[in-house]
């Protein structure tokens, strides 16, 4: 990584967004100082920012925010529909060292719309291509330190496909209600799957 102050001044003039476009009231973003404004970590799938910030009080500090990659693009859930089951999957996650049941989800990639990601995400973690995908609308996963912004789907798919998913993963085919009390009931605790479902459930599409 550059030096932490010129990446973020490099990232600063480059997505003059990420920076600029924020809500009256609060907490608003600083030009950098060359010293506290800096990334402080960054890899091939996120960048930590910490940002030189003034309060409505006018008092001035750090904050840390955590972006994902590409920095412009947008994360996809995907709720795959086929016939009238909900396809889940079980899978390993290192951050909380456990399995989870969840829905299908991804990063988005540079160029690509939110649409376009979550075809690709359903298909390379299921190999199911939809015949309908409706957007649910979106959410912000966890407000209080991640910048992202992700996109909910429903996707509609015919029964006779075969899934196919990554060593590893498992899938279950469920009904509308049965995912309904799992999550109810606290045993799937994973907040894409309860958004995108609820989403959902909301607008009366399952």
């Amino acid at each position: 990584m550059d030096d932490p102050a010129e990446a973020y001044r490099s990232l600063f003039d480059e997505a003059p967004g990420l920076f600029s476009d924020r809500a009256p009231g609060g907490y608003q973003i600083l030009e950098p100082d060359g010293r506290s404004s800096i990334v402080a970590y960054e890899d091939a799938f996120v960048v930590l920012l910490r940002d030189r910030v003034i309060a409505p009080s006018g008092a001035t500090g750090n904050y840390i925010r955590l972006l994902t990659k590409p920095v412009s693009g947008r994360g996809v859930v995907i709720l795959p529909l086929v016939g009238d089951k909900v396809v889940i999957l079980q899978q390993y996650r290192h951050a909380t060292g456990q399995l989870h049941v969840e829905l299908p989800r991804g990063f988005g990639e540079g160029g690509e719309d939110s649409c376009s990601s979550a075809l690709r995400e359903l298909a390379e973690e299921t190999g199911l291509v939809p015949d309908e995908l409706l957007p649910l609308g979106s959410m912000h996963p966890d407000s209080g330190i991640l910048a992202s912004t992700v996109d909910l789907f429903l996707a509609r798919c015919a029964p006779g496909q075969t899934i196919v998913v990554e060593s590893g993963v498992g899938f279950e085919l469920v009904s509308p209600t049965e995912l309904q009390d799992r999550i109810s009931s606290g045993e799937i605790t994973d907040s894409f799957t309860h958004s995108a479902f609820l989403r959902a459930r909301l607008k009366r599409l399952v």
